[in-house]
């Protein structure tokens, strides 16, 4: 009787240990690129990612790791100063990250080899992001209303419905290629901007200039742009 008893606590404590493991936030890499652009002094490794809460609790960007690697396996340079928008992720939801290391003595793009990601979260006690809703489309857009160049252009429409004025407005976006892969990523935020309730505003953002060339030279275009906007509330 004693050993019965003995074995059904064992089986609740394990089933209670399962069950406490699984009530966490777990920030995963679930897509990544790289491309490598000529620079004015060397070669720059642009490295974009989609990282996701794979876990059932919210989970904050902790920290990160990004190491550039040759064709032999051996580091280049590294950056640990890496941040993802928005900073606090929910269960199922996404954030875009995106870093960018330049190597002054690499004498071609080959010189870049490689690299690797690594990210970490920590568990969020409190989320106040409130998440807003927003579209967008990516296309040739004039600079500005004046002027009759065209560039590269990402264009959101972030609407307020709360029943309150948004302030401390972020949209976080990316480019994906038209099989679906990341090829680009970048946050903005508004400077002394606020949403009353029920209105939007629209914000254009131009694509870095070197990566436009680049993508044109190898025959990549943008097939589809994702975003995500959220007000940082208590801030």
């Amino acid at each position: 009787m004693k050993k019965l008893v003995c074995m059904a606590l064992v089986l609740v404590m394990a089933l209670t240990m399962s069950s406490a493991a699984f009530a966490a936030g777990k920030l995963s890499v679930t897509d990544e690129s790289m491309t490598v652009c000529e620079s004015y002094s060397g070669y720059t490794a642009y490295v974009y990612a989609v990282l996701e809460n794979t876990g059932d609790k919210p989970v904050e960007f902790n920290a990160g790791l990004l190491e550039l690697l040759d064709a032999e396996g051996d580091s280049i340079d590294a950056e640990d100063y890496l941040y993802c928008y928005p900073g606090i992720i929910e269960p199922g939801q996404k954030a875009y990250l995106s870093q960018s290391i330049n190597v002054d003595d690499a004498e071609s793009a080959d010189y870049i080899d490689d690299y690797t990601l690594d990210v970490s979260g920590k568990s969020a006690k409190e989320n106040t992001n409130v998440m807003l809703d927003c579209t967008a489309e990516y296309g040739m857009k004039p600079y500005s209303y004046t002027s009759s160049n065209e560039y590269p252009t990402v264009t959101m429409t972030v609407t307020n419905s709360t029943e309150e004025t948004v302030r401390e407005i972020y949209v976080s976006y990316a480019l994906f290629d038209k099989d679906g892969k990341i090829i680009y990523a970048d946050s903005y935020s508004p400077s002394y901007v606020g949403i009353p309730a029920g209105a939007s505003i629209e914000i254009s953002r131009t694509v870095d200039s070197t990566l436009f060339e680049k993508w044109t030279a190898d025959g990549v275009e943008p097939a589809s742009v994702e975003v995500i906007a959220y007000s940082r509330q208590g801030y």
